[in-house]
């Protein structure tokens, strides 16, 4: 897969994105600012977005002059059409392991990470969820016990 810095006003949202993106914006902010651009922008050859429109949109926020975008060459109309959607619904199949997730959420915790920057809020469900679990968790990699209070 080939990644290129592009000019960020060269990079077209399709206007008929059915996604309403507007409040996951702040929480990409957030996120590109502590990660960094993991995942570019896809594009197709006329430079409009065919998956990456919140992306797009929290490098505005950030007054950012380049973004990395991937072409999608070769796709015809009908799957550009069919990957806007399945990037942004395929996520919804799958299930959140609970004790799982409560293990990572308590990891970041204990190493004083602001669980704020995963996309969970303080009342979101992911965080109630953690915070159902006890107070004692198995650090992940360790035989020890230590205490999240």
């Amino acid at each position: 897969m080939q990644v290129k810095q592009v000019a960020i006003d060269k990079v077209v949202p399709y206007d008929q994105n059915p996604r309403k993106n507007g409040a996951a914006v702040d929480v990409v902010v957030a996120s590109l600012r502590e990660f960094g651009w993991r995942q570019p922008i896809v594009v197709d050859s006329e430079m409009t977005v065919i998956v990456g429109h919140t992306r797009l949109m929290a490098a505005k926020q950030l007054d950012l002059k380049k973004v990395p975008v991937h072409v999608a060459d070769g796709l015809p109309p009908e799957q550009v059409r069919a990957y806007r959607i399945a990037d942004n619904k395929t996520n919804e199949a799958a299930e959140w392991d609970e004790d799982l997730l409560g293990l990572e959420l308590d990891e970041l915790a204990l190493a004083n990470f602001d669980h704020r920057l995963t996309g969970c809020t303080p009342t979101g469900k992911l965080v109630k969820i953690a915070a159902q679990r006890p107070k004692s968790v198995r650090l992940m990699g360790s035989n020890k016990q230590k205490s999240a209070s």
